[in-house]
């Protein structure tokens, strides 16, 4: 199984996520550089916040996966509550209904993904040091 969410794969379908609750509509940092990250079945993930205006309610975001595929992009990004929209999509064809929700209250990622028709979800947690 492979998501790619903005640039992540993952590659089995066997994957079991070990998700947290995600609660609160807070706004993102605004004290950037932030990442987080999460792993799963030998794939990595890292979204890092390269930017976010707390008034405007929008950023930029780098994203990278590593593990069968590496890859790396960057996109622009909006927050209506708990919703991340990402601006420009790079999916594969096997990935589709890709959501990203920030949980402020646990201050980490859910992402949620159809992949090949199966639901995939993902926690990605704060990474103490983002340099």
């Amino acid at each position: 199984m492979r998501i790619w969410l903005l640039c992540v794969y993952f590659t089995s379908f066997a994957w079991a996520a070990n998700l947290q609750k995600c609660s609160g509509t807070g706004p993102l940092r605004s004290s950037v550089p932030v990442c987080y990250f999460g792993e799963t079945s030998g794939e990595a993930v890292l979204v890092k916040i390269l930017s976010f205006d707390s008034l405007e309610h929008a950023g930029q975001m780098e994203l990278r996966a590593a593990g069968a595929s590496k890859v790396a992009c960057e996109s622009t990004f909006t927050q209506e509550g708990q919703a991340i929209q990402v601006r420009q999509l790079c999916l594969p064809s096997s990935v589709s209904a890709v959501n990203v929700s920030y949980c402020s209250d646990q201050d980490a990622l859910r992402l949620d993904a159809s992949v090949e028709g199966d639901l995939v979800e993902m926690s990605l947690r704060l990474l103490p040091n983002c340099q």
